[in-house]
């Protein structure tokens, strides 16, 4: 039986939100919402700077539409949360946020989401 692009989608979903609970975030998934945001998660720290809240974008492979990416930034910036782009990597997964000013996605740590 072949696997759908949906099912491999919903899989790797799956595996970012168990990396989020792992690090102690609560995490709720849009299964099937077709919302710019797959995963919302709420850090478990109190955080210095900025939101405890990330609207996360898991792609198995390339990046978001400019269009889809505009989209996640504006449900973002509208529930002051932190647009957060998740793809896999050989080992672990790789987490990044949208730069402005740099106009491109940039890493951001999800074991340490504020910074020191």
């Amino acid at each position: 039986m072949m696997t759908t692009a949906y099912a491999r989608g919903a899989t790797f979903e799956r595996r970012v939100r168990d990396a989020l609970t792992a690090q102690g975030w609560l995490v709720l998934r849009s299964a099937g919402s077709h919302s710019p945001a797959d995963l919302v998660a709420w850090s478990p720290v109190e955080e210095p700077y900025g939101s405890r809240c990330w609207f996360v974008q898991a792609k198995r492979s390339g990046v978001p539409s400019a269009a889809d990416r505009v989209a996640l930034l504006a449900w973002a910036d509208r529930a002051g949360a932190v647009a957060v782009l998740v793809r896999p990597r050989l080992r672990g997964l790789d987490w990044r946020t949208w730069d402005a000013g740099a106009r491109r996605w940039v890493p951001v740590d999800v074991e340490e989401p504020w910074g020191t």
